[in-house]
């Protein structure tokens, strides 16, 4: 899900020797910095103050700040008083101190949650001039400044043109796309949404959403996955395509003992209490880590001592509580930050790529990770992060981890 000018500008420069705009050496960040979301192709960063900042593309109003213009060279203030986080398919959604949840951004699906749908975006006419535009989709609403959607929220998930919630109570919410069963409320179809926070389980500990399935935590540790499945044969409905796609409109239990989940674009991955990563799905780039380019239908375990984990669109991640972060999947990009790239480099089993990391942010061919230092490093051809001190407007995608500098 990679789109557009960036990843073009990056092959070209691959393939041409163009010389991409470099990182500024290693500094200390003007802003402390409490954890980052990157969605596809927009970031945010939460400041220890409760200041949440963006940067990137502004399409569809993704960053939040009420404006048509993108954000390459330093970020950009959104709200305050924020306590939590996330970024998906050009939208955000932020949870403040007290436990509201705002959203803003693209609309298609009604993955806002204010009822409306539709895919604004904005547009440079002739004379060079922004405007916002209705799309063909709906009432052509787009929010390009945080809408209040939800109270009494503990956690969120920006996902792919959907939104879910977990409240206090632990109760499961969720709106926006529903085309192949991810809301797992029982229907599936095309054009199915819903516009409005459902309702969907209870006991709920943890939401992950990427492409066109969800996985479910729940609070004993069981593993819930709604959505188009590569891992069990049996449907609940069939989605009307001119491929039959099978997919579980309710969701069905896939393991036990489960303490984290990540989902990529069609892979999952599972952290167990005993530290086991355990994956499965699709494997076309190896981002199963299991030394193979095999599909796996069933959870498979990959490695040992893991603390974190996450996953990109076609590659994967995982912390061990020694500070050592490893990689593994698709490197065409860049994104497995071994200094290498091309439509055929991967990885197919985890590879050390940095050490003395404290926690990391995914995004679809992106990573970028915070060290226990406070330094900040990024890689892959999406970490097109500010780098105000040379004065250069930086679009970077560097190869192997490099420092950043964030800003307004």
């Amino acid at each position: 899900m990679l789109k557009r000018g960036f990843v073009l500008f990056f092959f070209l420069a691959l393939c041409l020797g163009i010389a991409l705009p470099a990182f500024a050496a290693q500094a200390e960040n003007p802003l402390s910095i409490r954890s980052i979301a990157l969605g596809d192709h927009h970031g945010l960063a939460l400041a220890e103050d409760g200041k949440l900042w963006a940067w990137g593309p502004n399409w569809y109003g993704a960053l939040g700040n009420g404006t048509p213009e993108d954000r390459v060279l330093g970020l950009t203030f959104v709200m305050d008083g924020v306590i939590a986080a996330d970024a998906g398919t050009d939208h955000s959604a932020a949870i403040t101190a007290d436990g509201s949840l705002w959203t803003w951004g693209r609309n298609t699906y009604g993955a806002i949650g204010d009822g409306t749908f539709g895919e604004g975006d904005y547009i440079t006419d002739a004379s060079g001039e922004r405007k916002l535009v209705a799309g063909a989709i709906g009432d052509g609403t787009m929010h390009p400044t945080p809408v209040k959607v939800l109270d009494e929220v503990v956690a969120v998930e920006a996902g792919h043109f959907v939104t879910f919630a977990i409240r206090q109570d632990g109760s499961l919410w969720g709106w926006g796309r529903n085309e192949y069963g991810e809301l797992g409320d029982s229907t599936c179809g095309y054009n199915n949404m819903t516009t409005t926070p459902k309702k969907l389980m209870e006991n709920v500990a943890a939401v992950r959403n990427a492409g066109t399935f969800t996985l479910i935590l729940q609070q004993d540790g069981s593993l819930w996955s709604c959505g188009v499945t590569y891992f069990e044969y049996f449907f609940d409905c069939l989605h009307p395509s001119p491929e039959e796609v099978l997919v579980l409109a309710t969701p069905a239990k896939i393991m036990d003992g489960v303490q984290a989940i990540a989902a990529g674009m069609n892979h999952a991955l599972t952290l167990k209490a005993d530290g086991s990563l355990w994956a499965w799905g699709s494997n076309s780039c190896g981002q199963l880590g299991d030394g193979f380019t095999v599909n796996r239908d069933a959870p498979w375990r990959v490695m040992n001592g893991v603390s974190a984990i996450s996953a990109g669109m076609q590659h994967s991640l995982a912390l061990k509580p020694d500070g050592s972060l490893w990689v593994w999947g698709d490197g065409s990009g860049g994104q497995a930050g071994d200094g290498l790239a091309g439509p055929t480099h991967f990885l197919t089993a985890p590879y050390n790529v940095l050490n003395d990391v404290e926690q990391f942010a995914v995004g679809q061919m992106s990573c970028i990770a915070l060290k226990i230092d406070g330094s900040i490093w990024g890689w892959g051809p999406e970490a097109f992060l500010p780098d105000d001190s040379d004065g250069v407007d930086s679009i970077t995608g560097p190869l192997e981890p490099t420092p950043l500098i964030l800003q307004p």
